[in-house]
């Protein structure tokens, strides 16, 4: 898509020049393969940056524009803001897609432990992001078993980079975006806030989305302790185009941009709300301390499906991240961590039509209710790392992590023609 992008840019345009003349004397840190800033040189070679400049020259309108420049890395484009990941591997679908790659926003799952979904990348504020990490194969021991594949990290910008902006996009098929920033600082404390708003007509018949995104961002710097409280919302109302049948369908020019689907459609909405606490001890230890908030509701009709269903899902969860980082500047540094969540976690599954198809496919997917059910889970999975530079060339990282997890109520119900009742992996 050719897009129409106009720039209004708030009064720091005389410093940028200096600021990138500064840039070019940095290392790159990241903060993904260590939850701490890291030289993106002393890591692995299984990491990967999407930096704010090419952030800034692709302007996504889908992440999948972004993290494709990641070697290693591919986000397969659904219709509208769904996708599939693919990282060293093929691209994953099905019910354990999800579950093989962590999805994070500043190191905070976008999703609670055994309760994601293939899409949930929309639920990052993406588009106004510092910078994109990747951790290509399996992440360390820090992010646990639902990084196997990888992680993929959306990091925002802090609040002296948020500078005051006013960005307008326009396109065809009705597309148009809004992005604004700005940011103040006062001594101590600095505020910052986040939003664009999208819509999007869609090349196809009943096949558009609007989208909107807010981030708001408080720092605190005093002796000894550093507090960044983030607050992180989505929303999505998505009109999904289904999938053109018949041999040779995508030649046909009339046909390719049909929707056969104009039932089907994808409504989320999802809230984060985290606080950081860094406190410095005197002998040069760190400890981190994130608690956070977590809410998410979705609903969508399986157009993929032959039975069509409805399907409702949310999550409410309350977790913390605990760390504690060795005093750097030694031969060896020692992590030791815990995290900790619980889940609310409810789905619900209905197919009000019959289903089309072969007997099979009627017996497995019957017309009528699939799965009402509520979860509650909790999750306990401590960690431990140590690294030791034996010499210049030389490194040895040995690491271990757990996982305690306990279903505490379970209250499930399935139709007597639909026996098999998935629970949350």
């Amino acid at each position: 898509m050719q897009n129409l992008n106009i720039f209004f840019w708030g009064g720091l345009a005389a410093l940028s020049s200096l600021s990138a003349s500064a840039a070019e004397n940095l290392e790159e840190m990241v903060v993904t393969a260590t939850r701490q800033p890291s030289a993106q040189q002393a890591l692995l070679g299984n990491t990967g940056v999407v930096d704010e400049e090419a952030l800034k020259r692709v302007a996504h309108t889908h992440i999948s524009e972004s993290i494709g420049r990641v070697a290693g890395a591919h986000v397969h484009r659904g219709n509208g803001q769904e996708s599939l990941l693919a990282i060293r591997s093929p691209v994953l679908t099905g019910a354990g897609a999800c579950g093989a790659t962590l999805t994070a926003a500043d190191g905070v799952p976008l999703r609670a432990a055994g309760f994601c979904n293939v899409n949930e990348l929309f639920e990052a504020n993406s588009e106004q992001a510092q910078r994109l990490e990747v951790i290509r194969g399996p992440a360390t021991a820090l992010y646990g078993s639902n990084a196997m594949h990888g992680m993929i990290n959306v990091i925002m910008p802090t609040v002296a980079e948020s500078a005051p902006q006013l960005r307008l996009e326009a396109g065809p098929h009705d597309y148009g975006r809004i992005g604004v920033s700005a940011n103040y600082m006062q001594g101590e404390h600095g505020l910052s806030v986040l939003g664009n708003a999208t819509h999007d007509g869609g090349y196809r018949d009943a096949s558009g989305f609007d989208q909107q995104k807010l981030t708001v961002r408080h720092e605190f710097s005093g002796v000894g302790v550093e507090v960044v409280t983030q607050l992180d919302a989505t929303n999505l109302n998505q009109e999904t185009a289904g999938f053109v049948q018949g041999p040779n369908a995508y030649k046909d020019a009339a046909l390719r941009d049909t929707n056969p689907n104009p039932e089907a459609f994808r409504d989320a909405e999802a809230w984060r709300l985290w606080s950081r606490w860094a406190l410095q001890q005197d002998s040069g230890a760190q400890w981190l301390l994130t608690p956070y908030l977590r809410y998410t509701d979705m609903a969508f009709i399986q157009h993929f499906l032959p039975g069509k269903a409805l399907e409702q899902n949310g999550q409410r969860s309350v977790g913390a991240q605990l760390s504690w980082f060795s005093a750097p500047g030694q031969d060896w540094q020692l992590t030791l961590g815990m995290d900790l969540e619980y889940t609310q976690g409810f789905l619900e599954e209905f197919q009000a039509q019959p289903t089309r198809g072969p007997g099979f496919l009627q017996a497995t997917i019957p017309q009528g209710a699939h799965y009402d059910y509520d979860v509650d889970a909790l999750m306990l999975a401590p960690y431990a790392q140590w690294v030791w530079q034996v010499d210049a060339r030389w490194r040895l990282l040995a690491a271990t992590s757990s996982l305690w997890r306990a279903i505490l109520t379970k209250v499930v119900w399935a139709s007597s023609t639909h026996p098999w009742i998935p629970l949350p992996r």
